[in-house]
């Protein structure tokens, strides 16, 4: 068995070894028949070319048509020369190697024999891709080798966003390489169902197969590694749908049978597939509740305007403590209130007393923030700025370098309410009740704010925020991560359906009790609680239409939680 590749090497080139079991079970969905021709994009330790070798013999294929039909891509020599020689020990003989970088690489036009093909490293037409593409996010994945991999998705109309990471145009090149019933098999990140730059994916892959089919895991399968994961099985034949299944773990890949074409679902590639992870029966029953809401719920952003807070350039010298605030005897005028994580919003708002403890706690409490020009500023605050600004090298950090005075943080605005960036359990939303000195608090860039547009009383949004509907909403229209963390950016906050009460004093009336179970951490009794005045109450639903919301939600909820075991 191949080493596990250098840490640096992973980051750089994308490698992530494959447990064997899932390698077996693609190569034996997509490999048919002994002719099957298959090219495995980027071989690594070999693992999926050992599975297509073993599959192909099964199937009655020579070793020496093997060696013909088996095709291997590779970036890395050093690897290449390692999978090379595990393959010679096993099998004593090799596929067809290459190591270049995949890209580089187009399939042939016109009629070629094979033999002029591998002459000029050139891969015939396949009847099946498989494999694990390099995963590198958008921020190593740059230069040359982007813009080559960019411009080939484009050549196949596919445009896509600046954030998307290098398995995208990977996948996108690599079906350029089947024939026109060909299958394709890949492990791919769970973020194809809904990050935002997988929406032109999701869209060319409903055009390119006619059956598709996505696994899911119960609990992670790749270890070490917190990013999720899922199967894609795609073919060029058969009926045109997709099916959405999953499966507890690698190990309940054995046995599993996919040739039913039942629940074979059109999906819209515009919207994120999270809610195909739910059962179908519960999914049809929800379709039915949520259409009984539909005219009396709102999204979040006709309510308020979300943005992040506030991009400080370096959150270890714009934030400070209350003991840092002493020991450099900085004025209190160049100081602001603030919140700079999820974990200091603990019930429906946030109020002096709250940031009084955080002060007291030690943790960071003061924004630094200073508008005057260099000579009419305090000591205190010159001597922070100069001596600690020169210690930490802040003035090189791009933020604050591109600043026209680099100690003067931008943006620093007051919001209505503060809203959770990340969380575990669920998303937190309190209004901001904080005056400290006469002024009102703000928020780093870990925590988003809101500002309302409409005249209502902020603490009415945050004690509304905590019912099942728009905790589901919040789930199916965040991303989460391997680590089970839920993560939602203002503009996918602004999409979170808010239910639209007639009575708010009603609600008003249930806030108290419901921040007080929020912060004895009792939150879905506080749930409990909002469901049975704003869903029951307000919206007229029945309390199985409710259950079916709140079986929705923990399923979701629970599914992604349970990634974070690993």
């Amino acid at each position: 068995m191949a080493e596990a590749p250098a840490l640096e090497k992973i980051k750089k080139l994308g490698q992530v070894l494959t447990p064997v079991e899932i390698a077996e079970f693609l190569v034996n969905w997509a490999i048919k028949s002994p002719n099957d021709t298959v090219l495995e994009p980027s071989c690594g330790d070999g693992v999926f070319l050992r599975a297509a070798i073993r599959r192909l013999m099964e199937l009655g294929a020579s070793p020496e048509s093997i060696s013909k039909q088996v095709y291997g891509v590779e970036i890395d020599s050093e690897m290449l020369e390692k999978t090379k020689k595990f393959l010679l020990a096993e099998f004593s003989f090799v596929p067809t190697l290459i190591n270049a970088d995949f890209f580089d690489l187009e399939p042939p036009r016109g009629q070629q024999t094979l033999s002029n093909l591998l002459k000029a490293q050139r891969i015939p037409k396949v009847d099946v891709v498989v494999g694990n593409p390099p995963y590198i996010r958008y921020q190593s994945f740059s230069g040359q080798i982007r813009e080559k991999a960019l411009s080939t998705a484009l050549e196949e109309g596919v445009k896509l966003p600046e954030l998307t990471a290098s398995w995208v145009p990977f996948v996108i090149h690599a079906e350029k390489f089947l024939k026109k019933d060909g299958r394709l098999a890949m492990v791919l990140p769970s973020k194809l169902l809904h990050v935002g730059y997988a929406k032109p994916f999701r869209k060319w892959l409903l055009k390119k197969f006619s059956n598709i089919t996505i696994i899911s895991f119960e609990r992670r399968v790749f270890s070490g590694i917190l990013e999720d994961t899922v199967l894609l099985l795609a073919s060029k034949s058969g009926p045109y749908g997709v099916r959405f299944v999953e499966v507890a773990d690698e190990k309940g890949l054995s046995g599993l049978k996919l040739e039913s074409p039942n629940f074979l679902l059109l999906p819209n590639p515009d919207e994120k597939w999270t809610k195909y992870m739910l059962p179908q029966s519960l999914a049809d029953s929800l379709a039915k509740v949520l259409n009984k809401v539909r005219e009396k719920t709102i999204p979040l952003g006709e309510v308020g305007m979300v943005t992040i807070g506030v991009v400080t350039g370096s959150n270890e010298f714009f934030t400070l403590t209350e003991e840092e605030v002493n020991l450099w005897g900085i004025e209190k005028e160049y100081l602001i209130p603030l919140i700079s994580r999820a974990e200091q919003i603990s019930g429906i708002e946030v109020t002096t007393s709250d940031w009084e403890l955080i002060k007291k706690l030690g943790q960071k409490c003061y924004l630094l923030y200073v508008t005057k020009p260099w000579d009419e500023l305090g000591t205190g605050v010159r001597e922070y700025l100069t001596k600690k600004g020169e210690k930490l090298n802040v003035r090189s950090r791009y933020k604050v370098r591109i600043r026209k005075t680099w100690y003067a943080v931008p943006g620093v605005r007051f919001p209505d309410l503060f809203m959770s960036y990340m969380s575990h359990e669920v998303p937190k939303i309190a209004s901001n009740e904080i005056i400290v000195n006469d002024q009102k608090a703000t928020s780093t860039n870990t925590i988003h704010q809101i500002f309302l547009k409409r005249k209502l009383e902020p603490k009415l949004l945050s004690t509304l925020f905590y019912n099942s509907l728009t905790l589901l909403s919040a789930e199916l229209v965040g991303r989460f991560y391997g680590g089970g963390v839920l993560k939602i950016e203002p503009k996918e906050a602004e999409k979170i359906l808010i239910p639209t009460p007639e009575e708010p004093k009603e609600i008003l009336n249930i806030s108290s009790k419901v921040d007080r179970l929020l912060r004895a951490k009792r939150t879905i009794d506080a749930v409990a609680i909002v469901n049975e005045v704003v869903l029951e109450g307000e919206l007229g639903l029945k309390q199985r239409d409710v259950e079916v919301i709140e079986e929705a939600w923990k399923y979701l909820q629970e599914r992604r939680i349970k990634k974070s075991l690993g």
